[in-house]
């Protein structure tokens, strides 16, 4: 294995493909793994190290969920959809516990873009049901900005136009 400094140069996406696809799977072997997150040094590691990340179990990640969280601070970040993707993949009651929380620390802190980021995890009714009041608020303004959509599932999404086709009404 190469030394640390050795593999997040070869995590750099300025890189070959070859060399970064090496670096990720050699990355992959790292145990304390914390390090991936968010590099200051080199933002233009942050796509790889995410590539590694999303590679560990629920419960290997566990204690660096808030640090996911973090990585949706802003949109734009390499890797925003990579850790986007995985954090939809924790059970419901996981996400939504550690959802309220960055909710509140980003309303405390006034950053809109963060919750425009956690706004994305809110495309699923089951998350977004389970935020309080307030929470639910906050983010449906937030969404309703943005233009994003809650989901719904298929079946309840046909009765609600066939229900509204009966009233001559339509939605888009």
């Amino acid at each position: 294995m190469h030394n640390i400094n050795e593999l997040f140069e070869m995590l750099d996406s300025n890189n070959d493909a070859e060399i970064q696809i090496a670096g990720i799977e050699e990355a992959k072997q790292i145990k304390f793994f914390s390090i991936l997150f968010q590099p200051v040094e080199n933002k233009s590691v942050w796509e790889n190290c995410a590539k590694v990340i999303v590679t560990k179990s629920n419960s290997e990640l566990y204690e660096s969920i808030l640090d996911m969280f973090e990585w949706l601070r802003d949109l734009n970040w390499p890797g925003f959809q990579i850790i986007l993707k995985r954090l939809k993949q924790f059970p419901v009651q996981t996400i939504s516990y550690w959802l309220s929380y960055s909710i509140k620390k980003a309303r405390m802190e006034k950053d809109d873009l963060w919750l425009v980021g956690l706004s994305y995890l809110c495309t699923e009714r089951e998350v977004y049901n389970r935020l309080n009041r307030k929470e639910k608020r906050i983010m449906w303004k937030t969404m309703k900005k943005m233009n994003i959509t809650v989901s719904y599932e298929e079946e309840k999404l046909n009765a609600l136009k066939l229900y509204l086709e009966q009233k001559d009404t339509t939605i888009e």
